[in-house]
């Protein structure tokens, strides 16, 4: 009847000790889904940044693209504008010359007309 009753209390203290490994077992399994649950969310919102950097990069690109064609734009204007400003000068410069070639040539006709009237 000893052994028994000892058997029993054996059996009783087995019984204990599972149903403490078993408590822990459900503390650990609490605990690791809690944490792959935290690394689940971690790496969604690591997604998501990485997203909105992707997102923003885009967007800068773009926008340097607008920058670099505004930039180009303004170079061909500044130098169109340069080279009319040069082709007017020129122009200006042609009309000087021409006036003042023609106001030679009156000068040597009205010449050439006086000494004419002398010698007749």
């Amino acid at each position: 009847r000893e052994r028994a009753d000892a058997a029993e209390v054996a059996a009783e203290a087995a019984n204990d000790e599972l149903d403490a490994m078993r408590a822990r077992e459900e503390q650990w399994q609490e605990q690791i889904e809690e944490a792959v649950a935290a690394r689940l969310q971690a790496e969604r919102r690591s997604a998501g940044a990485a997203d909105r950097i992707a997102a923003a990069m885009s967007m800068y690109e773009e926008v340097a693209g607008k920058v670099a064609v505004a930039e180009r734009q303004r170079e061909e204007e500044t130098h169109r504008r340069e080279q009319e400003t040069l082709r007017a000068q020129l122009a200006e410069d042609h009309a000087k010359t021409a006036k003042q070639t023609a106001s030679h040539a009156e000068r040597l006709r009205s010449d050439a007309e006086a000494k004419a009237g002398q010698a007749a």
